[in-house]
């Protein structure tokens, strides 16, 4: 069985430690709770009906900006 939904976190610093921002059933997310010129550092991770996965790999970027990674 597939993720019934998945846990999106963040963190303001490489590694976390993470904060739960929001769950959804989607593999798309809005964050809208930011500071500009500020960088944030995302993972999610899948809920199964038993079980949550090990967090993805990290993703960074910076509020109002087009830097990624």
């Amino acid at each position: 069985m597939g993720a019934k939904e998945y846990n999106i976190k963040r963190a303001v610093t490489m590694g976390g430690p993470y904060t739960i921002i929001g769950t959804v059933p989607a593999t798309n997310y809005t964050d809208k709770a930011l500071v500009n010129g500020v960088g944030y550092y995302y993972v999610i991770s899948s809920v199964g009906a038993t079980k949550e996965s090990e967090n993805s790999d990290e993703a960074f970027g910076v509020a109002g900006s087009s830097i990624r990674t």
